[in-house]
């Protein structure tokens, strides 16, 4: 199936089975997921993103998605500007200082960027996280803020310039 406009679905999932030792969470279930919304790794069945199959493609689909999840990602005795150096060199990012700065300056953390994560309030490091997550300008795909990213927070609705992270509304 395609999304109104022609577009196919950013994830298609077919006979996906999550199990937790002996506990099946998930049977068999099939789902396609728009643009802005998101799922976890399967214990069987297939998943693919943006046309790719997740287990045999992981590395390209990574390139292809930001991930935010309900842990930071991010190494707390490293700077806001540190961390995003390490993730930019995991991305083999070109020009990386530019878009950090670009990241920093939209999520509101440009004056921070030299401070400690475990400096940071919650807030501070959720849209640290979302910085984390668009960094490598993943293929025009949305990305959702986690709520309560504090003052400042990246709203839905809000258009980035060009070379600027996307971020669009939240899916739930």
């Amino acid at each position: 199936m395609t999304e109104p406009g022609g577009r196919p679905p950013a994830i298609r999932v077919r006979k996906l089975t999550k199990a937790f030792g002996h506990h099946a969470a998930l049977r068999g279930v099939d789902l396609e997921l728009a643009e802005g919304e998101f799922l976890a790794r399967p214990s069987s069945g297939t998943v693919h993103i943006c046309g790719q199959d997740l287990d045999k493609e992981a590395t390209a689909v990574r390139r292809q998605i930001g991930l935010i999840s309900h842990h930071p990602l991010l190494y707390g005795d490293l700077t806001a500007d540190e961390n995003l150096h390490f993730f930019a060199r995991m991305y083999d990012l070109p020009d990386a200082a530019t878009r950090i700065n670009a990241v920093l300056e939209q999520v509101g953390l440009i004056s921070r960027r030299r401070d400690p994560v475990r400096t940071y309030s919650r807030g501070m490091v959720q849209r640290l996280t979302i910085a984390r997550a668009v960094l490598h300008d993943p293929d025009g795909h949305p990305h959702h803020p986690q709520p309560g990213a504090g003052p400042g927070d990246v709203r839905p609705g809000r258009r980035p310039e060009p070379g600027q992270a996307r971020l669009a509304r939240p899916a739930w």
